[in-house]
């Protein structure tokens, strides 16, 4: 390597070129595209609130689905371990292999299920 390299008698010459009115092409370009689109973002708006109005319903839609699927009694002395045992029985008897086995690579590394 050579111990006595010079900074200044590098070429002082930008690598690059940028075309002919870039930067004021491309502030009106941002300029056009945000600030001054009032009809753009209220298409934007009516789309974010159609967007957040489908996650809602499919999220309710969800929580009443899981909330028929749920079978645990409402009742305490009807939960006892015999019934919870027989409730989880049922469960995985009616899962697929498939599921099944997503279940046991998900569970199986888990040192907290271990433990117990």
């Amino acid at each position: 390597m050579d111990s006595n390299f010079d900074i200044e008698k590098l070429d002082r010459q930008m690598p690059y070129n940028v075309p002919e009115g870039f930067f004021e092409k491309s502030y009106n370009d941002i300029m056009a595209a945000t600030v001054n689109s009032s009809e753009k973002n209220k298409t934007n708006r009516h789309r974010l609130v159609k967007i957040c109005a489908a996650m809602a319903s499919a999220a309710a839609v969800a929580m009443a689905f899981f909330a028929v699927q749920r079978e645990m009694p409402a009742d305490n002395a009807l939960a006892n371990d015999e019934y919870i045992s027989a409730h989880i029985d049922t469960m995985v008897d009616d899962l697929s292999d498939e599921e099944i086995y997503n279940w046991v690579e998900c569970t199986d590394p888990d040192m907290y299920l271990a433990s117990y």
